[in-house]
Parts: C-alpha cells; structure tokens; sequence
C-alpha cells in the first residue's frame, strides 16, 4: 500500500500531500472552483478506504458531481472578504453526498446561509474529549 501511495503522489506533482500512518489516515483534496471538480475524480480512483473532500472556501457552483467513494464531505465559506457560492449549491453538494452515504459537515462560516436549518455536523470518526 505504502508504494502504490507513493506512486501515486507522483502521478500529479503539483499538488501537496501531508498524512499520517497509512492505517488510520485520510486521502483527500480541495474543490474550490469548478475548475478543480477533476480532483475528485483523481480521487476516487486511489485505493484507499478514507476519502474526503473540502469544499472550502466554496467560490462557485459546481454543477452535479459525484462523490462515489468519498466517505466525508467538509463545506464552508470564505471569510474576511466573505464570500460564498449560493444556497443551491451548497444543497447540490449535500445531495450528492446523501446519495453515496457520504457525512457532511459543515464550518460555522456558513451560518447565515443556511436559513431556518441546523447546520450538519456529521463526523465519520469519533471525535475524544
């Protein structure tokens, strides 16, 4: 596993990559723009059990996308100029993670946003106090 990794990370050599041990870390990238949607695709097809996505800082709609393989979804919005694609598009995101049983969590920059609704806190790891 610890080679197939490697070779991977080597496949795309403009981005950076920080993890942990194989076991219990995370493979994931950053969807900003609609520009950046091919990442998940780059993802998904990396064999590894732990895959999440941040759509952090949300900027633009993404159309339809598809989080097959992706276990965790990470939204929230831009701060300090404040900035944020719309509503609809944090739904289409969130739909398209209920379709594959991805969790979602939401950041606290996207109060406001999200008018009359508890925003989602869904965790696919225990968190310790």
């Amino acid at each position: 596993m610890k080679k197939l990794f490697l070779d991977f990370m080597g496949t795309i050599p403009n981005e950076n990559y920080s993890f942990l041990t194989m076991p219990y870390s995370w493979f994931g990238t950053t969807v900003t723009w609609s520009e950046d949607v091919h990442r998940i695709k780059e993802l998904q097809v990396f064999p590894h059990p732990h895959r999440i996505v941040s759509f952090e800082p949300l900027l633009s709609d993404l159309g339809n996308i598809n989080l097959i393989g992706i276990r965790q979804v990470i939204i929230g919005a831009q701060t300090k100029p404040d900035q944020c694609a719309g509503l609809e598009s944090i739904l289409k995101i969130c739909e398209a993670a209920d379709m594959v049983g991805a969790k979602v969590f939401m950041k606290d920059s996207l109060y406001g946003r999200w008018p009359d609704r508890e925003l989602r806190r869904e965790l696919c790891w225990k968190v310790r106090k």
